[in-house]
């Protein structure tokens, strides 16, 4: 059975459409000797589909043509949309659509004519394998427009035809991004990320791939508005989510801004961000303060009940540290609302404090030392931790102190756990224990 694969062939007037037709024509049915094709002589074994200047002799009797003045390249050869079949050999045959060319002599109405007669053309065929357009370096944004809005024609579900139209569609997507890099207008920028992604008849890895790469354009980076008042023009038209739009550009507004858009979108708790989603990703990665946020979101409704806020806890333990790693101070100060909300013999350090010890008491001396002395209060002598094997807590054996850690901070927590924990003078030596056992 013969395979057929089906293109439409766009490009510019005198861009060479017709002629690459008759290249793959005469491959076809007439040489592919190099010597028979570029010679003086019009040898008969070359054979063409279309009529071109000087090769009228050689075009193939009983092909369709719509060329007019063949000597004048500054107007569209092609009038109408003409398909011509090549038999590449017994298992697959070619039909390429040719087209009349973009941006001839003849203005705005010709283009505007010749989109009618290809629009045409394309809706009396049952489907696409691809799109070919022919570029002479010149190429301009009406054919990338063109070729983005023929997402919606009929795709032919043979995986390898698939194949290559999403390769057409990242060629497309290519072109979007390059155009975006070597712009510098932020209202230009704003105006086509808009316009591209209103428009229904460009594909959605398009949308995707521009909004995806926006964040990486350093002109963009640097303004303090662009992304914040995009992602409010385009959350009129669409929810948040659709086309990743909260993921790929709420993470690059401000804080103040994100918290705004938050606040507008009804979202207030981690909870209510799903775990698998790109916008968490890109919220962890780029904006763990806002993370930290939301959690205290999550733990204003639990704070009455001390399973639910320790189970909370338990079960966020790696996002938690990651946290604490990147942003130990705003960690910390959640610790510390943590404990307070808690019974004085259930005043825990939190897991995640002791897996980022060291790095707490260098990031943020004194919020550790105003923690120390919340879990140290209740039982002289006594500082313990939480953990998942012990609701009892476990006595923590030492105190993992940095270098940085200053002898005027030693002195200050010294006099806390003495005057305010009223740790006594029989606990002289676990304090000093704790203290000085990593010096």
């Amino acid at each position: 059975m013969t395979r057929l694969k089906r293109f439409v062939v766009l490009g510019d007037a005198g861009a060479g459409k017709s002629a690459f037709i008759n290249v793959m024509f005469n491959y076809c049915y007439g040489t592919r000797v190099a010597d028979e094709v570029f010679t003086i002589e019009r040898l008969p074994a070359v054979k063409l589909a279309i009529p071109s200047k000087d090769w009228t002799d050689l075009v193939s009797p009983n092909n369709p043509s719509s060329e007019r003045d063949i000597n004048n390249q500054t107007k569209s050869q092609t009038m109408t949309s003409n398909t011509y079949s090549l038999q590449l050999d017994d298992d697959l045959t070619f039909e390429f659509i040719d087209t009349p060319g973009f941006n001839d002599t003849e203005g705005v109405s010709s283009n505007e004519s010749n989109l009618q007669h290809i629009e045409k053309a394309l809706c009396d065929i049952p489907y696409l394998n691809g799109i070919i357009i022919v570029a002479n370096g010149t190429m301009t944004i009406d054919i990338l427009r063109y070729a983005s809005s023929t997402s919606e024609l009929p795709i032919n579900s043979e995986p390898t035809m698939v194949e290559e139209m999403d390769t057409e569609i990242c060629q497309r997507a290519d072109a979007a991004k390059a155009w975006l890099r070597f712009q510098q207008d932020e209202k230009q920028i704003h105006q086509f990320v808009v316009e591209t992604m209103i428009d229904l008849n460009i594909p959605r890895l398009i949308k995707h791939q521009i909004l995806k790469c926006l964040h990486h354009i350093h002109y963009l980076k640097i303004s303090s508005s662009f992304f914040y008042d995009l992602v409010c023009h385009l959350t009129k038209f669409f929810h948040h989510n659709e086309f990743n739009i909260d993921a790929h550009i709420l993470p690059f507004c401000s804080s103040n801004q994100i918290m705004k858009l938050l606040s507008q979108w009804s979202l207030t708790r981690y909870s209510q961000i799903h775990s698998s989603s790109s916008f968490h990703s890109k919220l962890i990665r780029y904006q763990p303060l806002i993370i930290i946020y939301l959690i205290k979101g999550d733990l204003i409704d639990k704070y009455t009940n001390y399973d639910e806020l320790r189970n909370y806890f338990r079960q966020h333990k790696k996002l938690l540290e990651f946290l604490a790693r990147k942003e130990s101070k705003a960690m910390c100060q959640l610790a510390i609302e943590y404990v307070n909300q808690l019974d004085k013999h259930k005043r825990f350090l939190p897991g995640f404090i002791i897996s980022e010890e060291k790095r707490m008491f260098d990031k943020a001396p004194d919020e550790m030392i105003q923690l120390i002395a919340l879990v140290a209060s209740h039982q002289p002598g006594i500082i313990k931790y939480e953990s998942p094997w012990d609701y009892s807590g476990i006595e923590l054996s030492v105190l993992n102190f940095p270098r940085s850690f200053s002898i005027d901070n030693y002195i200050r927590l010294f006099f806390i756990l003495y005057d305010t924990c009223k740790w006594s003078l029989n606990d002289i030596h676990n304090l000093v224990s704790y203290m000085l056992i990593n010096d």
